[in-house]
């Protein structure tokens, strides 16, 4: 039997919430005081979008995207819904979702935070404290059931700032994961204590937990907490009936829990059918063999990465030994939690049993196995509790014991600290979102289904919700019908299932689903009054060719027509220089004959770009064959610069000191750019540009057919009322037809016209669409049909649970 003798009742002291408290602050390291935040704005200010922002911060980590195009729009989208005096339950970013779906995170207390400071940038900096006071404090009292302040202390920091909880600080797994303490100190209460009063804790830490955001990490968390369980069966002496008893009790309120929470819940359920599923995710491969270096080497693989990093430092590897071998000896049941939670986590993360096996357990066929990281943290954090609580006890009298295990926790606070900063830092507050005057433009003068694009300058699609713009390509799950419309707008834009990002050259500006669409702006770091003609671009088989200088590069090439161009553009590297350290020649000649050079100032030269040699005089260039000499002009202690290749050059290598290759220059003719006339050029500010689609002019229009033969009809159309949840409009014409509101059309949307209900159509298999007689009002409310049962069955919960707590807290005084 594995002994077990915890504090039933949790001895605290205010000095260890201090210490607490300043950890926090430590680990952060933002002065709000001098107007700073974390914020993973540094990866955002490092693109052109920005470049005229005037904001400037140390590049820190780029695989937190997700936060600037998803998460963050959401939550400050709901703020301003909630400043004006509305409930967030529909969202109108991102073309349309439900706003209080639980994964969006906005019924967490770093939510609740962020919204009560009407500054972004300092309610984002506290609402990230407060998560860290919740999930150290959680921790703590977990541990606190067990070991001394110290101990308690020493592991709670291992698991607030372990590896998983540093990669992924900013997103919802950490909103979840700082509630799995609160969880497992909730049930052990009552399980030891067998006080009813200790259930109604329990409840709301599960409710909490389940409203985090992220389901995996509560999965993670029940499992957790299950293996805990079962330890304790066979480790508290009670009786069948006592266990039988006690664990019905926990089921149920267990279930209460899930009957609160499924108001919030369900709406994933419905955004996953109305998309037509998650078929294309399976569960991950897990790590590799080799990722076992992970554990002391976070750099493995150069600098750490968000889904392999569970690093918590050296000392809880050596904890954990120490603790294997005394468990041994003198079995303590929370050591022997930590090490089978630790075993369960790395069989599972490392696949150490049949993959067949591990995809049969419940919810793990389609997740990343890599994800179990955070289970390893959780269980280094008590192994490493377990080893400081018993080296202080076995040398208690010793006066050299305390000042050790302080110099312990020095270095392990240094070596998560060293870790949590190569992915978070601190950024100067005017970097949160910081304004433009071509996003201030687009946000003053848009209506909210009025849409925007933007390239690859304004990272992935969506980051500009930041701003309140609207994005059909934001990252978000997308039906596949609608996916295929947006790829007759962009040639390839996702990246990933969920994400677009693409490059102005993808856009095809003539499309008219643009208007269908709504898309009022295309804003692009990336337009040039010159366009190609003409391209010899492989992309996706191409290496740099022989660099300059030490190479004198010769393409030949052969035009079987006619072309007028400007120019002739060459798609350039530098080698991650800031731009080129010479000035570039370019030389052509046809059939040996000298026709022209281009000189392109170093400056202008920057990696991985497209270079334009642009010609004094337009040319013509007959039928015939061509060559390009490319050379730098100052050559002595110049830099590497190449050009991208076309790989398996056959007819006409190109020549590197005359000698062939099997490459050939990725490269291009210029002509004039011939903008479509719908849109207006604006050029607000340097190398940003706006093409205002004039077509597009209100949040709705009319079609006599839904039928893409005709052209969307704005003219027709005042909006008279916008709302959250409820927009109208006016039809001021005589025709029959349809009106068509460009937004996803989706479960919950009802439509009247002049007060009759009616059928909502969907026009290209997406947008809502009303089919109207004459002169009308069309009024749209959102109103999902759940709302008023599970909103019934959320409120029965709550009370429910206001009843038990108030009854159990009399009888157990009474008691």
């Amino acid at each position: 039997m594995i002994n077990i003798k915890p504090f039933i009742t949790v001895e605290t002291s205010t000095k260890s919430y201090i210490i607490l408290f300043l950890i926090a602050l430590f680990m952060l390291a933002a002065n709000p005081f001098k107007g700073e935040t974390v914020a993973p704005m540094d990866l955002l200010v490092k693109y052109p979008g920005w470049q005229n922002s005037g904001q400037k911060e140390a590049y820190i980590n780029g695989e937190r995207s997700d936060v600037l195009d998803a998460k963050l729009p959401i939550w400050i989208s709901a703020k301003r819904t909630l400043y004006n005096g509305e409930i967030p339950l529909w969202n109108h970013q991102r073309a349309g979702k439900p706003g209080l779906i639980f994964t969006n995170s906005l019924l967490t207390p770093a939510f609740v935070v962020f919204a009560m400071i009407p500054d972004d940038a300092l309610g984002f900096y506290l609402s990230n404290l407060v998560n860290v006071l919740i999930g150290l404090v959680g921790m703590f009292l977990f541990l606190r059931l067990f070991f001394s302040h110290y101990a308690s202390i020493f592991g709670a920091t291992v698991f607030m700032f372990s590896g998983f909880n540093a990669a992924w600080f900013f997103w919802a797994h950490v909103d979840t994961a700082v509630f799995t303490p609160w969880v497992m100190y909730a049930v052990f209460r009552y399980l030891q204590s067998e006080k009813r009063q200790d259930l109604i804790l329990v409840t709301v830490s599960m409710l909490l937990l389940n409203l985090g955001g992220f389901p995996m990490v509560a999965v993670m968390t029940y499992m957790a907490t299950a293996i805990m369980v079962l330890l304790l069966l066979v480790s508290l002496k009670k009786s069948f009936k006592t266990w039988f008893i006690q664990l019905s009790y926990l089921v149920a309120f267990s279930l209460l829990a899930v009957l609160i929470s499924l108001l919030f819940v369900y709406p994933l359920i419905e955004l996953l059918e109305w998309m037509g599923g998650i078929g294309y995710r399976s569960s991950g491969a897990g790590f590799s063999r080799a990722d076992f270096a992970l554990f002391y080497n976070p750099d493995l693989y150069k600098a750490p990465r968000v889904e392999t990093t569970f690093y918590v430092g050296l000392l809880p590897l050596l904890f954990l030994g120490l603790t294997l071998i005394y468990a041994l000896f003198k079995p303590k049941f929370i050591a022997w939690f930590g090490l089978l939670l630790f075993l369960y986590a790395l069989t599972i993360s490392f696949v150490l049993i049949d993959i067949d096996i591990i995809r049969a357990i419940p919810t793990l066929d389609s997740s990343l196995l890599t994800r179990f990281g955070f289970l390893l943290g959780l269980s280094l954090a008590i192994v490493s509790a377990y080893a400081i609580h018993t080296f202080m006890k076995m040398f208690d009298a010793k006066v050299w014991v305390l000042p050790l295990v302080i110099l312990l926790f020095s270095l392990q606070v240094y070596q998560q600290k060293s870790l949590f900063s190569k992915f978070n830092g601190a950024v100067d507050n005017n970097s949160f979102y910081p304004q433009t005057k071509s996003l201030d433009y687009l946000q003053k003068t848009l209506k909210p289904l009025e849409h925007v694009m933007a390239d690859s300058g304004f990272l992935i699609g969506g980051t500009l919700g930041g701003y309140g713009l609207n994005d059909w390509f934001a990252h978000s799950f997308h039906q596949g019908q609608e996916k295929e419309l947006l790829r007759k707008i962009v040639h390839k834009p996702f990246k990933t299932p969920t994400s677009a990002m693409f490059n102005l050259a993808q856009i095809n500006l003539d499309s008219p689903y643009i208007d269908y669409l709504g898309i009022k702006a295309i804003l692009t770091t990336q337009y040039s009054a010159q366009a190609p003609l003409e391209f010899w671009h492989n992309i996706n088989h191409k290496k740099p060719c022989p660099t300059l200088p030490t190479n004198k590069l010769l393409q030949p090439f052969t035009l079987k027509k006619t072309y007028t161009t400007k120019g002739i553009s060459l798609h350039m590297a530098t080698y991650s220089q800031a731009h080129a350290s010479s000035d570039v020649q370019l030389t052509l000649r046809q059939a040996n004959e000298f026709i022209t050079t281009v000189i392109v100032k170093k400056e202008s030269i920057t990696d991985n770009r497209w270079v334009d040699f642009l010609f004094a005089t337009e040319k013509t260039l007959l039928q015939g064959t061509y060559t390009i000499e490319l050379e730098m002009l100052e050559s002595k202690d110049a830099k590497p610069l190449t050009v991208w290749s076309n790989i398996g050059e056959k007819n006409e290598p190109l020549l590197a000191n005359g000698t062939k290759t099997n490459l050939s220059f990725q490269m291009r003719f210029i002509q004039d750019r011939v903008l479509n006339p719908k849109y207006t050029l604006l050029n607000l500010e340097p190398n940003i540009h706006i093409l205002k689609n004039e077509t597009v002019n209100e949040n709705a229009y009319y079609l006599p057919t839904l039928d893409t033969k005709v052209s969307p009809d704005y003219a027709p159309i005042k909006t008279t009322h916008f709302s959250n949840t409820k927009i109208e409009i006016e039809y001021q014409a005589k025709e029959a037809g349809w009106v068509v509101f460009p937004m996803h059309n989706y479960p919950g949307w009802q439509a009247t016209v002049n007060g009759k209900e009616v059928a909502l159509g969907t026009f290209l298999h997406t947008m809502p669409a009303v089919k109207i007689n004459h002169n009308s009002v069309i009024i749209l409310t959102y109103k999902p049909s759940y709302n008023k049962y599970l909103a019934l069955l959320s409120l029965i919960g709550v009370l429910i649970l206001l009843f038990l707590a108030f009854y159990y807290r009399k009888k157990d005084s009474n008691s």
